[in-house]
């Protein structure tokens, strides 16, 4: 075969395979900054261990994933020491702009992926450049989400932004020597590297959902009585307050100007002229102290008496 017809071959051979692993490793990345990225990584079956991954896994929100990132943090004393001002891992800012990613991975990682996440904390000093970087696997398993740290706030030098310096830059970073901190809810293993958390710790309190028991007794209390009660709200709060003896039901009870008058059928009511009755009946009607049917019932025997 002609050199040049084989020669040919090989470069076409190599640029396809270069291309395709390229290609590849693009599509894995769900996203990707310089040094920063979140992708997802496929897992040998020895890595697997018989593991078994809940993946795709769509059930923590983003605004569930934005709490528990901001809720991350490291040994107080033990960063207080190294000159620290704070503990926690990702700021307010980094763990909003995470989260979307983070959750989106979770939703096409496959039962033999993880997500495999690099971030970089930019926390200057002064004028002065202070970065450090963090890389975790984040996958999901019947107890929760667990996000293991295979580098925690590792220290970056020199110019590592810089495509031939960066992966370099990265293997040679060392973990700041802390532990992590658990939160509420929150459970460390992995040699204190690991830390889980259950979505639903994360979730609303059921009580700040729902109405209180004693209220919805109250509510049903209220809207199921007979037509023929009259709630206590309905009387004038100079009749409610005021000191006179209890008065049996055959008595009228006149507060201000307004009457309550005794729904018992039984009862003769005041010796006053009809139309008096009339306009004092039709009071109460309007007040909502008496129904339509005990209305028109009593303007009946008011008629009557004409």
């Amino acid at each position: 075969m002609n050199r040049k017809i084989l020669l040919g071959i090989i470069i076409t051979t190599v640029f396809c395979l270069f291309t395709t692993t390229v290609l590849a490793e693009n599509k894995a990345y769900v996203y990707r900054k310089r040094a920063e990225w979140v992708k997802l990584t496929k897992l040998s079956s020895k890595q697997l261990a018989g593991q078994s991954l809940y993946h795709p896994y769509s059930e923590m929100t983003n605004e569930q994933m934005v709490s528990f990132l901001s809720t991350l943090k490291m040994n107080k004393a033990q960063v207080l020491k190294k000159g620290f001002k704070t503990s926690e891992i990702f700021s307010v800012d980094e763990a909003n702009r995470f989260a979307p990613h983070i959750i989106r991975a979770l939703t096409q990682a496959g039962p033999n992926q993880v997500v495999n996440m690099s971030i970089i904390h930019k926390r200057p000093y002064f004028v002065v450049r202070n970065d450090y970087i963090s890389l975790l696997k984040i996958y999901a398993k019947e107890d929760g989400i667990h996000f293991y740290f295979s580098k925690l706030f590792a220290k970056l030098k020199g110019d590592y932004e810089q495509a031939s310096n960066m992966y370099k830059a990265i293997r040679k970073a060392k973990s700041l020597r802390v532990n992590l901190a658990a939160a509420p809810g929150q459970i460390i293993s992995g040699n204190g590297k690991e830390i889980t958390v259950r979505p639903e710790i994360l979730e609303m309190p059921q009580e700040a959902l729902t109405v209180p028991t004693e209220m919805v007794a109250v509510q049903e209390e209220t809207t199921t009585q007979p037509e023929s009660v009259v709630p206590e709200a309905a009387v004038p709060e100079a009749t409610v307050a005021s000191p006179t003896p209890i008065i049996k039901p055959e008595t009228t009870v006149v507060a201000g100007q307004e009457e309550v008058l005794s729904l018992d059928d039984s009862v003769l009511m005041p010796q006053e002229d009809v139309k008096t009755k009339l306009e004092s009946l039709e009071g109460l009607k309007k007040a909502g102290l008496i129904t339509n049917r005990e209305y028109k019932k009593k303007r009946k025997m008011i008629l009557k008496e004409m």
